[in-house]
Formats: C-alpha cells, structure tokens, sequence
C-alpha cells in the first residue's frame, strides 16, 4: 500500500513513519504539512490511503477529507486525533474517513485501522467512542499548533534578549565554573571578550575583600556556591580589571541543579557599585561641612520626611537627630502653619529655590522660634528633584519686636465689622467644604465605576490565560507524549523476542505515558473544554458532568434541552465557569451525594439552577456572602453575573442549597439587585 502522511507536526509525522516502516507492504510516498499541501499530494500521487490529522493550518483535516473524497474517491482515509469526543469522531466518519484513531494509542491500533480501511471496513478505538450516535455541528477544529510553538520560540528569543538588555552583568557556568552563557554588560564589566566553554568568569581578574585584602579565587561567592550549594549573600568587593582599572561590585551567585538535585552549574548577576561608593565619600565631605555649620541645615523627601537632622538643628529645635530622622517635617511646624509646607513641597517639585521665607517653627518643648528658610530643591544624578535642603536662621528676638507691634494693633481695631467679616468667612468655608464634598462623592462613584471595569478585565484576562495554557498543554506537551508512546512502541516490538523482560518494562513505562497523556489532555479540558467553542454550552457541560460524576463519585443530574441553541461565546463561557464553580463547592465542601443542574432560557433570560441536598450554609456565612465578604468561588459567581447585568440568589438551609442566576442576553438590560440572599436557620 502507498500512503501519504498529513500532520503539521515533524515529530509526529516521523513517528508515523516508524511505525509503518515495521511493516514491508506498507510505504510512505509522501508527507503533506497542512490540509491544503495533503489535498494537492493525494492528486498528484493519488495513494491507497491518507493518514490524516485533524488539526492543522491552512485547511484542517475535516475539509481535506471531505475535498479528498470528492475529488477521489476510492482513496482511503485514516483520521489521527488527540480528540477523544464522540462528536469529533461522528464528524471525521461523516466526512469519509474510514478509520479514527486516538494519538495516545497510534502505536498500538494503527496498523490495525490500516488494515480494517484497506478492506473497507470501519475503525474506531474505544468501545464508547465506536458506539457514540451524535449529530453535534463542530465549529471549528483547533487553532494551529504551529502558532504556539513560534509563540514558544519568540518567548525563549525575548527572554534571551531581555537578559542581554539588562544593564547588570549576567553569566552563567556549568559545574566547572566555565563559562556557558555572558551578556554584554557581562562583557563590558569584565574588560575584555570572555570564551564560552574555555574561561572560567574570574581568572583574569585579581579580586580583593573590600577593605582591600586579596581574595584567593576558590573563595569568590560563585565558587563558593558551586563547591557546596552555599549562597554568601551581601558581599562587597573590587575586581582588577587586565588593564588595571578597578570595579567595585556585589555579586549574587546562584546554583543551577539537575532533577536529582546535583549542581550542574550556576548564574550570577555581578551588580557595579563603583559609583555608589565614590558618591559615598563625597556625601560623607559634605556632612562634614553640614555638621560644622551654625545655621540648622535639614534635608527631606518630597514627601516631607526628614532625611538628615545637623548639630545646629538639634540646638535650634531640641531634638535629637534619631529622634527627627524619619519624621516628618511637621514636627516642627506649628498646626495653623502647615498648609504653607504643602505650597513649598510643590515650588520644590517644579525645581524653585525658596529664598529667605520667614516662617514660624516649634520646638520639641513646645515654644515656637521664629525663623528664616532657605530651601533648595535637591536632584539626582538625571536633574529629577528627589528632595530638598532648608537651612534655618533663628530670628525670633526681631520678629517679637514686630509681632507685639501688629498685636496691639490688632487689638485697637477689632470691631463689630471685624466680627462680620469672620462669619463671613465661616460661611464660604462651609460652602467651600460643602462643595469638596460633593465632589469627593463624585469621585467615589466614578472609583467604584473603574473598580467594575477591572474585575471585569481581571475575568477576561484569567478566561484567556486559561484557554492560553490548554492549547498549549494539548498541542505542545499532547504532541510530544505521543511521540514519545509511538517511540516506546516501536521499541517493544524490536525487544520482544531478543529480550521479554526488557519488553515488559517497556509496556509499564508506555502505559505510564499513556496515562500521563490522558491526564494532560483532562487538565487542558478543565482549563478551557473546547466543546465550549465546538459545539456549545450543552456539549461541554455534558462532558464536564461526566468526568466530575466519574471522579467524584458525585450523582450529577444536567437539564438542557437538545434544542437550546447557541449563546454568544463570552456567555456560554460565563455561564460554564459558573456551574463549574458551584459544582466545585458542592464536592468540597456540602457533604451532599448529588447535584441537580437546570439551564432554560427565553426570548430574554438565561436561567442557571444548580442545587444539592447537603449540609447548607451557615447564617454567618451567608451574612458574609451578603456583605460581600464571601469566598473566591461565590465572589467569581457574582462578579461573572454583574458583567452581563445579571443577578444571582442563594437560598439554604439544613436540607440543602440553591444557587440561582438570571442574566439578559443584551448587557444594557440591567437587573435590579446584584444578590439576593435567603436562609432557613435550623435549631440549634
């Protein structure tokens, strides 16, 4: 027999062809990439038979069946599929295929349905899959593997590259301390080309303790960590570059292991620190001169928070300097003097120099000094302003003289137009604040706008992460283990006769795989079941109540009629995540043996029950629930509602609970009242 081979897959096309190699009737005439490529081969050579994938770019293999069978019909066809779905067999038999077999047993049965297809007969592994009578329109066949393996390939080039991109010196070792992988901080750190798999990192350097001892090179942090696995965290040293110059640094080494734990070598970040350490000995010049200045010389955040507290200070204001440090500045202000220190904060920010303010300040035994400040606006190395320095001059004796003159003043004309003017000026502060805080509750309302708009963008994200992570799972690792199983298969049959024992160990390890194969696809399903997207809300939940009854041992009833129909995508998700989640509840944490689940629907609503007959809820926790202070799992439900302006209502008592949802099909339909909650209490 002359057979084409149809998989997008590389590996799995050469899997293929291992098996057939087993047997010399059977040869492989061509391999087609993609639907559109096993269509134009089948014309061309126009083989006994295809071995065709069902998931592929371009055409998948449902539409190349079809257009295979039209265009020649006596060629026969064998569909290979991670699918184990009843209705994806229906399909590929209604199609023309001859045969169907699961990737996860193409060792074990293609040949078989080789055999079968080239007699005319049908072949379908699995009694459930071979007996299933659906008549369920797929929408689509997967999206193309390929997509993620280049999405794969970009992400292992964008990390590569974003380790390249990082100013830090990055390398990395294997046991022996050789180098294996350096970016070009790397490279400009160590003043020279490193070479890969020959130089060790440090050996063109000499190294030195950072009070300036010589550090021999077995006791440099990263041999340290590959001798031993120890990790000498907080080390500062100098490395002497071949040209002379030397570099302050920290290093932070750590181990790479293999799975059984052993060192296989190691990555450090070496962090250049020579800058800081010159900034250092200019800082500690200039406190000098701060400390020796009789002027009170202050520094602070743009938040206000002090920084530094000189000598002068702590004469002029009574406090010590740990006493002030990490303050905030309104220590020493007065009350009614504060809102001028928010006027200076912003003058600051904008990089203005405050010249000779006269102010009042307070000291730590409660006396207030008058004072003159200079302040000036503090920047890093970019000119951004970080900060600000005040210097203060005591002028108190000057300011009593001028202040005792405007008191008595003051005094003379204090009147009854005195009097009018300050309830007036009560009067606008009131409706001033009356205006901030309406305001204020404009603004609230606008927060909780946003604070909804974010849950739902959070649901969406994690909707997609999860539909992310399954194909990737079914197309990446599926893929893989089911080479892996063909790869096992072939083996056996070579070490049967020669040696049984070997060939016994061999199957134990193939059913391993094939088990491990089941349980991933089963993941990736409950990730995102692609029923939902193939074949509707029905279909899927049919599949998940089978496996969560199968599992559980939980008895799980599913009312919906055949005739129910499609909903838009982002709800027939909406309303999956939420049975799947009160089911999850049911199981954990009811106690109750079965669960009733009932979806109707009308020219308007979607109606979703789900109920048990276990322990119900306690009044504590639905006083929770209805003070939004319930669990992950109901605050999912709720919020998975309130995106379609639905509403939910839980009912409960010792007999049992009842969780109900009703959601519009159009989102600008809003319901009244996000939950609603009633309770039974039982006799305590």
């Amino acid at each position: 027999m002359r057979i084409l081979v149809a998989d997008d897959h590389e590996i799995v096309r050469r899997g293929i062809c291992a098996i057939l190699a087993a047997e010399p009737t059977l040869t492989v005439c061509s391999q087609a990439v993609d639907g559109r490529d096993a269509v134009e081969k089948a014309v061309a050579l126009d083989p006994d038979l295809v071995i065709m994938d069902i998931s592929m770019p371009n055409m998948n293999g449902l539409e190349a069946t079809r257009e295979i069978k039209r265009l020649l019909p006596k060629i026969e066809i064998v569909i290979v599929s991670q699918h184990e779905a009843p209705e994806m067999v229906h399909q590929a038999l209604k199609a023309g295929a001859r045969g169907y077999v699961m990737k996860s047993t193409i060792s074990a049965d293609l040949l078989t349905a080789i055999r079968k297809a080239n007699r005319h007969e049908t072949f379908v592994n699995g009694v459930e899959l071979a007996n299933a009578k659906r008549n369920l329109d797929a929408q689509e066949i997967l999206n193309r593997s390929a997509a993620y393996e280049k999405a794969l390939r970009a992400n292992e080039r964008f990390f590569r590259e974003m380790i390249n991109a990082i100013p830090a010196a990055i390398y990395t070792t294997d046991a022996e301390g050789r180098l294996t992988h350096f970016n070009p901080a790397a490279a400009k750190f160590s003043g020279r080309m490193p070479e890969l798999g020959n130089d060790q990192w440090c050996v063109s350097w000499k190294l030195f303790w950072a009070d300036g001892t010589p550090m021999p090179h077995d006791q440099c942090p990263m041999a340290v960590a590959l001798k031993g696995g120890r990790i000498v965290e907080g080390v500062e040293a100098i490395a002497e570059r071949p040209d002379g110059t030397r570099v302050w640094f920290t290093p932070y080494p750590r181990v790479l292991r293999d799975e059984e734990g052993r060192i296989i070598g190691g990555i450090n970040m070496l962090v250049d620190i020579t800058r800081r350490r010159q900034s250092e000995q200019v800082t500690n010049l200039l406190a000098a001169i701060v400390e020796s200045s009789d002027d009170a010389i202050i520094s602070k955040s743009l938040d206000g928070v002090i920084t530094s507290w000189n000598k002068s200070a702590e004469r002029m204001f009574g406090y010590t300097a740990e006493e002030a440090i990490a303050q905030h500045i309104t220590l020493i202000i007065p009350p009614r003097y504060r809102a001028e220190e928010a006027i200076i904060l912003d003058r600051l920010k904008r990089g203005e120099r405050v010249d000779h303010f006269e102010t009042v300040r307070l000291r730590k035994d409660g006396r207030t000094i008058d004072v003159s400040l200079t302040i000036s606006p503090m920047t890093d190395s970019t000119g951004r302003v970080v900060g600000a320095s005040k210097v203060a001059r005591n002028i108190t004796e000057q300011k009593q003289i001028e202040r005792e003159l405007r008191e008595s003043e003051e005094r003379l004309r204090m009147s009854k137009e005195r009097l009018r003017e300050l309830a007036w000026e009560l009067e606008n502060q009131v409706r001033t604040r009356t205006q901030e805080l309406e305001q204020r509750n404009a603004e609230v309302l606008k927060q909780s706008e946003l604070l909804q708009e974010l849950s739902n963008r959070l649901l969406q994200s994690q909707d997609d992460q999860r539909r992310h992570i399954a194909r990737e799972l079914h197309d990446s690792a599926g893929q893989t283990l089911t080479v892996l199983g063909m790869s096992l298969s072939k083996l056996i049959r070579k070490v049967q006769q020669e040696a049984p024992n070997v060939a016994k160990d061999a199957c134990e390890i193939e059913q391993v795989v094939q088990q491990l194969s089941r349980e991933i696809r089963t993941t990736s399903y409950l990730l995102h079941p692609p029923l939902l997207d193939e074949s509707g809300l029905g279909a899927a939940l049919e599949w998940y109540t089978d496996g969560l009854r199968e599992r559980s041992g939980l008895a799980i009833s599913l009312d919906i009629s055949e005739d129910f129909g499609r909903l838009p995508c982002d709800l027939e998700l909406a309303i999956f995540r939420v049975v799947q989640e009160c089911l999850t509840n049911i199981h954990r944490h009811s106690g109750s043996k079965s669960a009733d689940i009932a979806i109707t629907r009308d020219a308007q609503f979607v109606y979703v029950t789900v109920q048990d007959q276990g322990k119900g809820i306690s009044p504590e926790k639905l006083a929770a629930i209805q003070t939004a202070r319930s669990g992950v799992g109901i605050r999912g439900i709720r919020e998975r509602l309130r995106l379609f302006h639905g509403v939910m209502n839980i009912e409960s008592n010792d007999c049992g609970t009842k969780i109900s949802g009703m959601i519009p099909f159009r989102r600008d339909m809003p319901l009244s009242g996000p939950v609603e909650i009633s309770s039974v209490q039982t006799a305590e």
